[in-house]
């Protein structure tokens, strides 16, 4: 599917059990061994390496430190603790290994600074280009890249690198720079799968029915996740633009596994687009409430747009009226005429299905429906 999703620019190879060549490497004896194993495995290693000063690293394989063990007793018996005391003397308890909150903020922090060392020797750098020329007025430090130099700045920096050329150093690029610098290639544009393309990789069978209520989407099955998800009835297809779903219809969800957004697909399996999931917040969060409270009305302003433009006549007509009643109160001129503007111009509002007048459509003539111009009595009285 992803081969055929992206026009053969990503592909996926499977394991050696039936012979199928390995990423980067030769084809593998077709011996029925389903494990797969990629050519190049560095990375568990160096987040390992990384991460050795935490103190719940497992070490490597089944040799975890010794003290690792001691420390779950002691953080269970902990947690066992807290459950017994009152809420606020839990919270100021502080555990011996990192929280899992703690932990996926560590990952992020850990992670970025493997993606920006320059410390590496990855190969082929210098091939691709992903090296970056700098200068320093001192040597030691201040690196300025050269090509960020003006032509004349520049120009001066190559000739004091002549005599000195410790001011001047090339240096590999972090893996995130060259990142970035692949991006500005347009040839390296990268392609975002439509909401469609993304149910049909994920496979439409995962699709389960929705339930609208309040206008919005509740997901409360455990199979799917451990806590309640809350959606908008309210999506944005393919081409940008929001859309709210109307009550009453027969929905179906699929859940994004990456950012838990909800694609929407109607009774005939046509994908309508992706509802962003509602976080909920804290209500001591004056911020988070603020914005929770701007998104309600933004929805809300869509919803009366339509009804606004209906009743555009009316509100036109009721504000004359406004009007005109406050300069009599207020004894100044008044002018009639504005009264009957107002009144003509929300008569048409007002006129009931009845008034209305029938298009009138002329019936066809009898040659050109094939009949007689006539009948005999003795057709209708056989």
């Amino acid at each position: 599917q992803l081969a055929l999703l992206t026009n053969g620019l990503v592909r996926v190879d499977r394991s050696g059990m039936q012979g199928v060549r390995q990423a980067g490497a030769f084809p593998g004896r077709a011996v029925g061994n389903p494990r797969f194993k990629a050519s190049l495995e560095v990375w568990h290693s160096l987040l390992h390496n990384y991460m050795d000063g935490y103190a719940s690293q497992t070490g490597k394989d089944r040799t975890e430190p010794e003290a690792l063990w001691g420390l779950c007793k002691e953080s269970e018996l902990l947690i066992r603790q807290a459950q017994q005391l009152p809420a606020e003397r839990a919270l100021a308890l502080m555990p011996y290994a990192p929280t899992l909150r703690e932990l996926a903020d560590d990952l992020v922090r850990l992670v970025g600074q493997i993606n920006n060392r320059t410390d590496h020797e990855l190969e082929g750098w210098e091939a691709c280009g992903f090296t970056r020329a700098e200068f320093s007025l001192t040597g030691r430090d201040g690196w300025a890249p050269l090509d960020s130099l003006d032509p004349q700045a520049a120009a001066l920096a190559k000739a004091m690198a002549l005599g000195n050329p410790a001011l001047l150093r090339t240096r590999r690029l972090s893996p995130q720079e060259a990142w970035e610098l692949s991006l500005l290639n347009p040839a390296n544009k990268l392609i975002r799968l439509s909401a469609a393309e993304c149910v049909t990789l994920m496979g439409a069978h995962r699709k389960f029915k929705l339930s609208m209520r309040g206008g919005a989407f509740k997901i409360d099955s455990r199979s799917r996740h451990h806590e309640q998800l809350l959606y908008d009835a309210c999506v944005t297809d393919a081409r940008g633009n929001e859309r709210i779903l109307p009550a009453g219809g027969t929905y179906f969800g699929v859940l994004n596994p990456f950012n838990c957004n909800l694609f929407i697909l109607d009774d005939r399996d046509r994908v309508l687009g992706e509802s962003p999931l509602i976080h909920r917040f804290s209500h001591t969060d004056e911020a988070a409430r603020l914005r929770e409270f701007g998104r309600v009305q933004h929805l809300r302003a869509q919803q009366l747009a339509g009804a606004e433009l209906l009743a555009a006549p009316d509100t036109a007509a009721m504000q004359t009226r406004r009007d005109y009643n406050k300069r009599i109160i207020d004894g100044e001129p008044f002018d009639p005429l504005g009264l009957s503007d107002a009144e003509t111009l929300q008569a048409p509002s007002k006129r009931s299905a009845r008034q209305r007048l029938t298009k009138y459509v002329p019936l066809p003539e009898p040659e050109g429906m094939g009949l007689p111009d006539s009948y005999d009595s003795t057709f209708f009285n056989p």
